[in-house]
């Protein structure tokens, strides 16, 4: 491949890689924020689900 057809086409791959990096960088940012809501929600419910497994067994000792 001569020059003036591998410099234009090597500019273009690196361009559309580049865009698609910026892509994936920004959908990864853009739900970083779901993320976190999810996890702050999921440790709400284990501490809730904790709480009433720990009254289960309570529950159980006294009985027996």
């Amino acid at each position: 491949m001569n020059l003036g057809l591998g410099a234009p086409v090597t500019l273009a791959l690196l361009a559309g890689n580049g865009f698609f990096v910026a892509t994936e960088f920004a959908l990864v940012a853009a739900r970083r924020p779901r993320l976190e809501r999810a996890a702050v929600q999921d440790q709400q419910l284990s501490g809730r689900l904790g709480e009433e497994e720990s009254r289960e067994r309570d529950a159980e000792s006294l009985s027996a």
